[in-house]
C-alpha cells in the first residue's frame, strides 16, 4: 500500500484518516484484487464509559481496477459498531451498508461475550457468540473488522451464528 495515514489520539477520541494506491494486492485465496486500486477511509472511535462506539467509511475511489472475484466491484461502506462492558460480559452490535453496489446491501451482526484474553496471564480465555445478517455485497476479502475463521461467509447472502474462544 502507497499512500498516507494520519492518526490523531484525542484521549477518549481517536480519529484516524488514509489514501492511497495498493501496489500489489491479491487475496489470499486469490480470488480478489486491488492491484492499482485508490482507496480512501476514514475511522473514529470514542470510549464514552459505558460504551465504546466506532464508525467506519471506506471507499475505493478507483472501482474500475478493483476485481473482487463473483462477490462485487463497487466499494463504498459506511457503519458503525457498539461495544458495552457489563461486568465480565460484554454485548456488542455493527452495522454496515455499501452504498455504491446495487440496492444498497448491508450487514448487522449482534453478540454476546464473556471473559478477556491477557497474554501477561496465562489460563484467562474469552468466549463470544454472534448473530449475522448478511446480503451480498457488503464484504470484500480482506477488509473489513471481522474476525472469521471463514470470510466466505460474509461474501453471499445469508444469516448465520458465529462462535469462538480463546485461551492464553
Amino acid at each position: 500500500f502507497d499512500g498516507a495515514e494520519a492518526d490523531f489520539n484525542l484521549g477518549e477520541v481517536a480519529l484516524g484518516v488514509g489514501y492511497g494506491r495498493f501496489e500489489s494486492a491479491d487475496s489470499l485465496s486469490g480470488e480478489a484484487s486491488y492491484k492499482d486500486a485508490e482507496v480512501f477511509y476514514a475511522q473514529a472511535k470514542a470510549n464514552l464509559g459505558v460504551a465504546k462506539l466506532g464508525v467506519d467509511y471506506f471507499k475505493a475511489a478507483d472501482s474500475d481496477v478493483i476485481k473482487l472475484g463473483s462477490t462485487m466491484d463497487k466499494y463504498e461502506v459506511v457503519g458503525a459498531n457498539v461495544l458495552v462492558p457489563v461486568g465480565d460480559f460484554r454485548v456488542a452490535g455493527d452495522y454496515y451498508v455499501n452504498t455504491a453496489y446495487d440496492g444498497d446491501p448491508q450487514v448487522w451482526a449482534a453478540g454476546l461475550g464473556y471473559g478477556a484474553v491477557n497474554a501477561k496471564n496465562p489460563g484467562s480465555w474469552g468466549i463470544d457468540v454472534a448473530y449475522f445478517d448478511v446480503e451480498q455485497g457488503v464484504f470484500a476479502n480482506g477488509i473489513g473488522g471481522w474476525q472469521l475463521y471463514n470470510n466466505k461467509l460474509l461474501q453471499r447472502d445469508g444469516s448465520f451464528w458465529y462462535a469462538s474462544a480463546d485461551v492464553a
